[in-house]
């Protein structure tokens, strides 16, 4: 999985905004997944840029093989809820405008997974999705 920054900043990449993290890992992760495929990340709550709805990208492999690359987006009355309590503005861009993400109504539902939790005590989510082997 990787995410940017609170700020909109991503590790790994030069050029974004005046600002270069190439080198930088930060925001990334990897995992293997358990007997029944399952994972589990712990991270921060991803920040936000111009053109892009709140959002976490994913790849996965099966024997070393990429199969999917996808993202996955966040309830936006929580991330403007976080967003607003760090300091860093309701992000202008939706879910339903990001053009990346679907396009429909069933598909944004699909992407967004629930969260429990809160500000002080953090969030949790599960997000599930199937991939043809």
């Amino acid at each position: 999985i990787w995410h940017c920054s609170k700020d909109g900043y991503y590790s790994g990449y030069g050029n974004q905004n005046g600002k270069s993290f190439v080198g930088e890992t930060f925001l990334r992760g990897y995992q293997t997944t358990d007997a029944k495929g399952a994972v589990t990340f712990t991270t921060v709550y991803p920040g936000w840029y111009q053109g892009r709805a709140t959002h976490i990208h994913f790849e996965i492999f099966v024997s070393n093989v990429l199969k999917k690359t996808a993202q996955f987006a966040f309830p936006e009355n929580i991330s403007d809820a976080v967003h607003t309590h760090y300091g860093v503005g309701v992000n202008t861009t939706r879910n339903a405008n990001d053009g990346i993400l679907g396009n429909a109504a069933t598909d944004l539902a699909n992407e967004t997974p629930s969260l429990t939790g809160s500000i002080a005590a953090g969030y949790t989510g599960t997000y599930t999705f199937g991939i043809a082997l």
